[in-house]
């Protein structure tokens, strides 16, 4: 256990490294950060930063993210196009990918909306503004979208928008009186005044339309590390308090002050919540060792993990022991990122306690 304890700590001082190297080479000429390379460094560094370990960790790679997205966009506009347009618009969609992956691991709100990404989808030559407005009202899909890169590109903008409904509008629709019984959303009215509540409601549904669509057209087109995100997407809607998990499971040891919940703070994990966590499992367990190399899936099986942990807690006589959270920690190590470790490191206590 002293070698993990002493990765994670070098892997946290690898980090630190380059964020004051950033730093300093903003400070001394500001003209660095408008370049292509500093861009994709940028990118990096964040990537690196936000599957890390620890909030301030967290804090420095979504500042580092901000920085890459403005220089990212500003490269976009008309009047410069430092970029061209093909992999300008594939390092949009990777920015997007990490900045929702950094919202779900640590609790954030994105930075970026889907309404600001004006690019073409990566794999064809379609606006995604408008293929991803057609998933979500249902209108036709050009027969040429099934690319496995602009379907993980829509499913990054199904899951950044679950995110932004959660942060942003499910905490203030819960204080919202008459539109929520036993902590569920009522039927949605086209009448009900604009409120929180109603606005979750709208998105919740489109949500789920949209996941849906998504699965019909691309299920047969992407591989199951993609598969995986698409079942935790489905989970994220049904049970929309996973967020809460980690902090409640003591991961990433010191935490933002004013954000700890109570160790105690239980909420209803639902059968079919617990069966899309295990889908999950079952989906990346049977990966080739070259698709593991994805960067959401220990993110995604880690939280899948702590679902399972929720419903053990709530329902112990009725699912086993927790020793079934080892299948989950097994397959989180074998994925070779910072946050890996002390992932296995919260499994291992939970199942002790």
């Amino acid at each position: 256990m002293g070698n993990k304890i002493d990765q994670v700590d070098v892997s946290s001082g690898i980090f630190v490294a380059g964020v004051n190297l950033w730093s300093v080479m903003l400070e001394v000429d500001n003209r660095e950060a408008r370049l292509v390379e500093a861009v994709v460094a940028a990118s990096f560094l964040a990537t690196y930063g936000q599957m890390s370990v620890g909030w301030n960790n967290w804090r420095n790679a979504s500042t580092i993210l901000c920085n890459a997205v403005t220089a990212d966009i500003e490269a976009l506009t008309p009047d410069r196009r430092v970029l061209t347009a093909v992999p300008a618009y594939a390092l949009v969609s990777y920015i997007f990918l990490i900045d929702t992956l950094q919202a779900t691991h640590c609790g954030l709100a994105a930075n970026i909306s889907t309404k600001e990404l004006f690019i073409k989808l990566p794999g064809s030559d379609h606006q995604f503004c408008a293929i991803y407005h057609s998933l979500l009202q249902g209108n036709q899909i050009p027969q040429d979208v099934h690319n496995e890169e602009d379907a993980l590109l829509l499913l990054t903008a199904l899951l950044s928008d679950v995110v932004y409904a959660q942060r942003c509008l499910q905490l203030m629709s819960s204080t919202t009186s008459g539109l929520l019984v036993h902590g569920c959303l009522m039927p949605r009215s086209p009448f009900t005044p604009l409120s929180a509540a109603s606005e979750f409601s709208r998105l919740n549904e489109a949500m789920t339309a949209g996941l849906s669509r998504w699965e019909r057209i691309f299920e047969n087109h992407v591989g199951k590390d993609i598969l995986a995100l698409q079942c935790f997407c489905k989970l994220q809607l049904i049970c929309p308090d996973t967020w809460k998990l980690p902090q409640m499971a003591g991961y990433g040891e010191t935490q933002s002050e004013g954000e700890c919940l109570r160790p105690s703070e239980r909420f209803e994990v639902s059968d079919k919540a617990a069966a899309l966590a295990w889908q999950v499992l079952n989906c990346c367990h049977h990966l080739p060792s070259e698709s593991k190399l994805a960067v959401w899936l220990p993110v995604i099986v880690f939280l899948c993990a702590l679902t399972i942990w929720q419903k053990l807690r709530t329902e112990p006589s009725h699912y086993g022991s927790l020793r079934v959270l080892d299948l989950f920690s097994k397959e989180i190590a074998g994925y070779h990122w910072p946050c890996s470790i002390e992932m296995v490191r919260t499994l291992e206590r939970l199942m002790q306690s």
